[in-house]
């Protein structure tokens, strides 16, 4: 299984090379344990390895908010490869098991919170399907516990106020869960431009109205939309072993270029 992995990750690269490649690499991970104990969880001795890859292949790292600042809003070229990592929901464990492997090396990181479940004593409904007992990790962050993450060099983004996926609700709902959501985060931590659409879908409607509720920069599982505010993300989940991490990766930077990172400058595969 290694030899074939080994070889398929040999003749993709030498078929592509030379090719023009996404200069922006996004990761979204949910949560990170001593023991992926759900699809969501990567253990974290894989984090680590994960992150060592990252800085080996000499990505330059950033979060959302200096990504949108930098290079959208005082549109500074991309001259080098860069790596945005990214968690979603906000769950506990980002803090104990992800922080300790970022800091060392001064790494920054985004975090997107479900604003109404931050600091609640309940796990996210979702968790409830697949387990029956839970710990302090599987909770939210709290209020401090963020500011502890926005002073390491996090961004503290958007997940909406409720988790809903947006693409179902009505124009009044949507903004209600754009707007309310941006104005408590940024009455929080300051300047509050990103956002990740729950369950990584959204739609041109949408768009429009996250443009209009004054987002920026935005992050979606898959798009063909040539929009900063529909960004794609490579997930990261506990069934991906080290060669699939590095074949995300791989495949992701041979992803069509968009208008939009053209114009900010590709880097070319070698």
């Amino acid at each position: 299984m290694l030899l074939a992995a080994w070889l398929l990750w040999f003749y993709l690269r030498r078929f592509f090379y030379g090719r023009p490649y996404r200069p922006v690499l996004v990761l979204a991970y949910h949560r990170v344990l001593p023991r992926a104990r759900s699809t969501l969880a990567v253990a974290q001795k894989d984090f680590a390895r994960q992150i060592a890859y990252l800085r080996r292949r000499r990505y330059v790292f950033m979060n959302a908010e200096d990504f949108y600042q930098k290079h959208i809003v005082s549109a500074a070229p991309i001259l080098n490869k860069i790596c945005l990592i990214t968690f979603d929901d906000g769950y506990r464990d980002n803090l104990k098991y992800a922080l300790p492997i970022l800091r060392p090396d001064n790494i920054p990181a985004t975090i997107f919170v479900t604003v109404n479940k931050i600091g609640s004593p309940e796990p996210y409904y979702w968790d409830f399907k697949n387990q029956t007992k839970f710990s302090k990790d599987d909770l939210p962050l709290t209020w401090p516990e963020l500011r502890c993450l926005q002073k390491s060099g996090w961004t503290i983004g958007s997940h909406t106020l409720n988790h809903y996926e947006l693409n179902r609700l009505s124009d009044q709902e949507i903004k209600q869960e754009l707007r309310f959501a941006r104005k408590i985060l940024t009455e929080k931590f300051g300047q509050n431009n990103v956002i990740c659409y729950p369950r990584g879908a959204a739609d041109a409607r949408v768009l429009g109205l996250a443009r209009a509720a004054g987002y920026g920069l935005g992050f979606v599982t898959n798009s063909c939309a040539d929009d900063w505010l529909a960004l794609p993300r490579v997930g990261i989940y506990a069934h991906d072993n080290f060669w699939r991490f590095r074949l995300k990766l791989f495949l992701r930077r041979l992803a069509p270029l968009k208008k939009k990172e053209l114009a900010h400058g590709a880097g070319v595969i070698g």
